[in-house]
Formats: C-alpha cells, structure tokens, sequence
C-alpha cells in the first residue's frame, strides 16, 4: 500500500491531504481504511475510507476548524486496516504557525535504572513506575540555545514542573517523573505540556495513563468490556434516560455507556463507527478508558433536510484490536420530525 505526504511543515490554516490506493493479486479484494490525525496538542481527527477496490485511490483532507487557536506542534497521521487494525503507514506531521517557529517534538517512554528512555514509545504505565520524555528541539535558521518547561498534570489535580535551560536545537533533550509515594496514588489520566516558558506556547502535550497493578478484576476476563445504548440527547448534547433506536433527521443521537471490564493494567480504547443505511460512516474516537469510566458522545447530521428514512448502526469496537464490542440499530424516520424531547437526568 502506498501513501504520500503532501509536505512538511504544514501553515495551521492550510489542509493535510493524504491519498494512496493498496494492490492486491485478487482485482476483486474490497478494504477500508482509517486515517487517523493525532497532532501535538492532543487532537485526534478520524476519516475512512471505506469499500475500496485494487487500484482506487483513498483521499482524505484534514484541517483544524479554528486554527487561530492552535500553536506550532508535530504530530502524527496513522493509516489503519478497518477490519484487522493494522497500521499500514505513519507519517509526521509538523504544523507550524509561520515560515519559522519554535517546535518540540518527543515522546514518553519507560525509563531504565538510570532514569534514561528505553524501548518504544508508550504512555501506560503501573504507578509505581518512573517514565521518562526524549526529544528534541527546533529552532530554524539558529543555533541558540532555547528554554523549555514540562509541565506534568496528572488526574488527580497535582502539578509537576520540571524547568529544562539551554536546550540546544536538535540535540536529544531527556526529562524523567514519577510519584514519590505512589501508596497514595489511584488509577488516573493526564498529560505532560511542553512549553515555551518565555511566551506561555503550548509545544506539545502528551498523554500519561497510570494503572493500578494492585487492583482486583471485578468481572471474568470473558464478561462484557462496555455496557452502553443510545439515547435521544437533550438540549446539552447529553444522553436522556431513555433509551431509543429511532430518531428524526433534525435530532441528535446520544450514545452513553461505561467500561464494566476492562484489565486495569490497560486502559480501553474505543472507536464509535455510526453506519447509516444511506453508505455514510462517521467515525469518533475515545481514548484511556479504566474500569468504571463512563463515556457519552453524539451524532448528527449536517443537512437533515435532505436525508431520507433510512436503518443504520451504531458499531462500538476496540480500536486497538478491531474487536466489535456491542452493536445497536439506528433508524433514521422522517415521520419524528419535530417531536420534543423528554430530557431525563439518568446521565
């Protein structure tokens, strides 16, 4: 399968556009990918090419819908198999501001006993771990040594910063965290930020996931890992406490749930996939789901005026697996046009 980028940096305003087509001994082979935008920020943008044949050429057009409020970052587009989750291709994406600008681009991994990266990138780690941060970074058409902080917010509201001085353009930069008494630390989710301390400029952000190795599973390994349904939404976009699977075009379709087993060593990576029954997929994305977590996201369409009735489904999968978790009916009537809402509070 082969892929190109479009170019490197890329203005915050300006569109990514990625396209390629696979090739198969059998002309007949049908395929659907995902493309899969993660920029530096923590943004992640999905799109599928779905359906494809040998030879077809897969388009697909990323762009930040308000990019006045974006900072210069590098990230990544991943391009995966829908049905086998392989990745297929990965390119960097650095997005930047201007014709020059400061960047910072880096991981988080393991740390060895010297407190120094090892192995490959990885965010999920057991409380009682160290991890460490490497990158590097960039400055155009200088030499000058830069300052950086990172600044480490964890789930449970505490703030580490670690101020890095003299950072030299292009030279490996390597900042290590951890808990000093990680007894009174429970699972949570968080982020590092890179920053430019001169400016306030948010670099980049990276997730941290810590677990709780201690912890009990509540269910069998072979017990459902989510329990959810869809729902009309009310007027907050939030799921009403009653559960329905017909909606009219111009309504809102909620769907709530919660992760009921799940290892606690690894978080749950969910992806949403609404089929209609019109050939449309929509796609979203949850990630670092613990036990207990709960989730709520909605649709819509963007030109009820036009949609016809139609019968579609609500596919909730593992991302990282491919693995279909739970499926529900969506059915789209024009008839329930206009109809209120009854906005429940079982949220």
């Amino acid at each position: 399968m082969g892929y190109r980028r479009t170019g490197s940096p890329v203005l915050k305003d300006q569109s990514i556009c990625v396209k390629g087509s696979f090739t198969s001994d059998d002309p007949e082979e049908i395929r659907s990918y995902i493309a899969e935008w993660s920029d530096g920020l923590g943004n992640t943008r999905l799109s599928l090419g779905k359906d494809m044949r040998p030879g077809t050429e897969m388009h697909w057009e990323f762009r930040y819908p308000d990019p006045d409020g974006i900072t210069p970052n590098v990230g990544k587009i991943f391009i995966k198999d829908y049905e086998t989750c392989e990745i297929v291709a990965v390119y960097p994406i650095e997005i930047n501001e201007q014709e020059e600008g400061l960047l910072f681009d880096g991981a988080v991994y393991r740390c060895d006993a010297d407190m120094f990266p090892v192995g490959d990138e990885n965010h999920v780690f057991d409380k009682t771990e160290p991890f460490c941060i490497s990158g590097t970074a960039t400055l155009p058409e200088t030499e000058s040594a830069v300052s950086l902080e990172f600044v480490w917010e964890d789930g449970l509201g505490t703030i580490t910063k670690v101020a890095y001085e003299d950072a030299i353009p292009d030279q490996p930069i390597e900042v290590y965290f951890y808990y000093q008494n990680p007894g009174a630390v429970t699972a949570n989710q968080g982020t590092v930020k890179v920053v430019e301390p001169q400016t306030g400029t948010l670099l980049q952000s990276l997730p941290v996931v810590f677990y709780d190795s201690s912890e009990e599973l509540a269910l069998a390994a072979d017990d459902l890992m989510i329990q959810s349904n869809t729902y009309q939404c009310d007027d907050q976009l939030y799921a009403t406490g009653k559960p329905t699977s017909t909606f009219a075009p111009d309504q809102y379709i909620c769907v709530n749930g919660s992760v009921v087993s799940a290892d606690p060593t690894k978080p749950l990576n969910l992806l949403f996939d609404w089929e209609d029954g019109l050939g449309y997929s929509t796609l979203l994305v949850g990630k670092n789901y613990f036990q207990n977590q709960g989730y709520d996201w909605y649709y819509y369409y963007y030109e009820p005026q036009s949609v016809e009735d139609n019968d579609g489904v609500l596919i909730v999968k593992d991302y990282d697996t491919c693995e279909v978790l739970e499926m529900f009916p969506v059915n789209i009537r024009n008839e329930g046009k206009g109809k209120s809402l009854d906005a429940g509070t079982d949220l």
